[in-house]
């Protein structure tokens, strides 16, 4: 949700109007606060594909979110026929799908005259000089079919990536800087405190936090997740705090800290990678996208290093300091605004956007 924001501060600037926003929902995942904030247009919500979590919300269960996502497809065909109410309605010169398969099925389904351009870190696995993690090939098989699936309609495909690589499939696929929010592109050069921050996919790894803090007194950690239990027992020392996720508030703290310790979602890697933190990643439990992230994060760009959750305070106890190539990261990122209207302004034939 942030690269929507960032790209909504980009587009606004060069006078374009985000007329209209779709968001897939789930009943395990709640819109943040932030965005809802932040975002200038209409939003409308439907309900999307997701993966379904176990009962400890620890991991995602593969099998469960295939049947129900199989289970249903009536619904999905519903909500295409509502995208096709709503650009009819709203009628955008551009759409720009945050790797959406809803959203490429109604491209294909409905073949709207509007041009559409497909946004994610995800469809890098489409780029021939990719490296992928090895091990377990049917899971990267799926993956890529769901990506191929995902990038269906659009006229361009910009891959989110750590680093640069040269356009493919025909100049379609073209290789981006993330597009990193503003409020982070400002937080610089500040001195790091003495505390580590915490960023959870899932809340039900709070008790691990809580577990490294017993095994090493000394840490001090800021926890930032979707749902903080209610139920921990937190010292009361203050060492250790929970916090709901808060665009303002998790900038300031990842500016500030020492380490970051967090799932791999590709947006939070990015940041604190811009910052020059050191960081320590967690792939979620059966999530393959953030084991992807998390190797690509560790072996293909170098800039962390991928863990368990047993291992985090012995790790963090060696952390290397920042690596070099940190700072070639920051002169990529800044690339991301000329880059991404370098893509967009031949597209829309107007000034109305939807995403």
């Amino acid at each position: 949700m942030t690269q929507a924001l960032t790209c909504q501060d980009i587009l606004q600037s060069q006078g374009y109007q985000i007329v209209h926003v779709l968001i897939g929902t789930s009943r395990q995942r709640q819109i943040p606060d932030f965005f809802l904030t932040k975002i200038s247009a209409p939003i409308s919500c439907y309900r999307s594909p997701n993966y379904i979590r176990d009962k400890q919300d620890r991991a995602i269960c593969l099998g469960k979110s295939i049947l129900f996502g199989a289970w249903r497809i009536p619904l999905y065909l519903w909500e295409l026929h509502r995208f096709q109410q709503i650009v009819r309605h709203v009628q955008p010169d551009l759409i720009i799908n945050f790797y959406e398969v809803l959203a490429a099925l109604y491209a294909v389904v409905c073949r709207p005259r509007v041009p559409m351009v497909a946004v994610g870190h995800q469809f890098l696995l489409l780029h021939p000089q990719f490296k992928p993690p090895t091990g377990n090939r049917m899971m990267l098989l799926l993956a890529r079919f769901w990506t191929h699936l995902t990038a269906l309609g659009a006229h361009k495909v910009l891959a989110l990536s750590f680093y640069p690589l040269p356009p493919a499939k025909g100049g379609r696929l073209i290789v981006m800087p993330p597009l990193i929010r503003q409020e982070i592109l400002q937080q610089t050069g500040q001195p790091a405190e003495d505390f580590v921050l915490v960023y959870l996919l899932n809340s039900g790894y709070c008790v691990d936090v809580l577990e490294w803090h017993r095994r090493s007194p000394q840490l001090r950690i800021k926890c930032f997740c979707d749902q903080p239990p209610e139920s921990l027992q937190i010292p009361a020392n203050g060492a250790v705090g929970f916090y709901p996720l808060q665009g303002d508030g998790f900038c300031r703290a990842l500016a500030a800290c020492r380490f970051l310790v967090a799932t791999a979602g590709f947006e939070t890697l990015c940041e604190a990678a811009y910052l020059q933190k050191p960081i320590l990643v967690l792939p979620v439990g059966n999530h393959f996208d953030q084991e992807i992230n998390a190797w690509d994060l560790a072996v293909n760009a170098r800039f962390g290093t991928a863990v368990t959750i047993s291992a985090v305070v012995d790790t963090l106890n060696h952390l290397p300091a920042p690596q070099e190539a940190k700072a070639d990261f920051q002169e990529w990122v800044l690339q991301s605004r000329r880059l991404l209207l370098q893509q967009l302004q031949p597209l829309a034939q107007g000034n109305r956007i939807s995403v």
